[in-house]
């Protein structure tokens, strides 16, 4: 497996970056922590549990929906495991009541969210030289994007490829075909940059595509060094 940094050894003409959303462009654990934190905070309060109670029983929601549909992008939709906490916990769906709790869950998370040192003047970099930028990743299109848009990415972003989209989440290769069939590109001209070993590095091998992994401590100046001053 590769370590933070390192290329499988194919092509180096570099046409485009196909890019993994979280935990790559972003640190992922903080903000979720964070958005739990608020939303479990939120639902002791309404119904009368302890903090400790509910993240129990969100715990349990969420292996209940994963073990419901496990490899699709609504595997990972909180509303699901709101809802499926929430019928449970009341024996009836309060629409009000899970939809309050999605939007503190999104509110307290996308305010811990912040680009990976170096991301922002990389894209700068791509965009100077004309080499695409493409986000490949697994949940759900409507977060996904919204997550793009708060980090300020928007304008960078050529094209934009979701688990929804495909019917299935990485380690299949499913994404990476289709944003290799919409940019019109060979394997051998895209690097993958995601964190997951598991998901993303095994889809890249699938595909005989480049791969670059990040990890909580990386600087993306190691993928601009690499691509553009390394001899």
């Amino acid at each position: 497996m590769p370590s933070s940094g390192k290329f499988l050894k194919y092509n180096m003409k570099i046409k485009a970056i196909l890019f993994d959303l979280d935990n790559t462009l972003y640190a992922y654990k903080p903000c979720n922590e964070a958005g739990k934190s608020a939303t479990f905070h939120f639902l002791a309060r309404k119904l009368n549990l302890t903090q400790k109670q509910i993240e129990e029983l969100y715990t349990q929601a969420r292996h209940n929906i994963h073990q419901l549909i496990p490899t699709q992008a609504a595997a990972h939709s909180r509303l699901l495991y709101l809802q499926e906490l929430v019928e449970r916990e009341t024996g009836r769906t309060n629409i009000s009541l899970i939809k309050k709790a999605e939007e503190i869950f999104w509110r307290a998370y996308f305010n811990k969210m912040k680009l990976r040192p170096g991301i922002l003047k990389l894209f700068k970099t791509l965009r100077k030289k004309e080499i695409k930028i493409a986000i490949v990743s697994d949940l759900t299109t409507d977060i996904q994007m919204r997550k793009i848009k708060y980090l300020g990415l928007n304008s960078f972003i050529n094209l934009l490829i979701t688990s929804e989209m495909v019917g299935v989440e990485k380690p299949d290769p499913k994404m990476l075909k289709l944003a290799l069939k919409k940019l019109a590109l060979p394997a051998k001209d895209v690097i993958f940059t995601g964190d997951s070993e598991k998901r993303d590095y095994l889809a890249a091998k699938k595909m005989k595509m480049n791969f670059f992994q990040v990890n909580e401590n990386s600087d993306i100046s190691r993928l601009t060094n690499k691509l553009f001053c390394d001899k």
